[in-house]
C-alpha cells in the first residue's frame, strides 16, 4: 500500500511539472514563431502584435494562461478570424503560442 501511495505521488508531481514545462519556452521557438506569425497573422494582428485592437484582437493582451483559448480561436477561427486549421501546421500554431504567450520574447525568463 506504502509504495503504491509513493508512486501515485511521484506520478502526480510528474504530470505537473511535465504540464508546467510545457508553457517554458525557448527563444528558438519564439523566433519559429515570430517567423509563421510574419507568414500567418501578421497581415490582421500587425507587426510585433501591434495593432489599434479596435477591430482585430490585441495579441499583446491575450492572456498568457489561456493556451486552450488561442489554440481553439487558431484552429476554429473566432468571431471575424477564420478557422486556420488546414492552413497552418501544428507546429507552427505551437511556435506562434511561444510567440505570443511572451509578448515577443519579452517576457522570457
Amino acid at each position: 500500500m506504502r509504495r503504491y501511495l509513493i508512486l501515485c505521488v511521484v506520478s502526480a508531481f510528474c504530470a505537473l511539472t511535465t504540464a508546467h514545462a510545457s508553457e517554458a519556452f525557448t527563444m528558438a521557438q519564439v523566433i519559429k514563431g515570430k517567423e509563421a506569425y510574419g507568414d500567418t497573422c501578421i497581415r490582421c494582428h500587425g507587426i510585433n502584435m501591434v495593432n489599434s485592437g479596435t477591430t482585430v484582437y490585441d495579441l499583446r493582451r491575450f492572456p498568457k494562461d489561456d493556451s486552450q483559448r488561442f489554440f481553439s480561436s487558431v484552429l476554429n477561427g473566432y468571431g471575424n478570424m477564420p478557422s486556420f486549421k488546414d492552413r497552418v501546421s501544428d507546429e507552427d500554431i505551437q511556435s506562434i503560442w511561444a510567440y505570443v504567450a511572451t509578448r515577443g520574447g519579452k517576457d522570457l525568463e
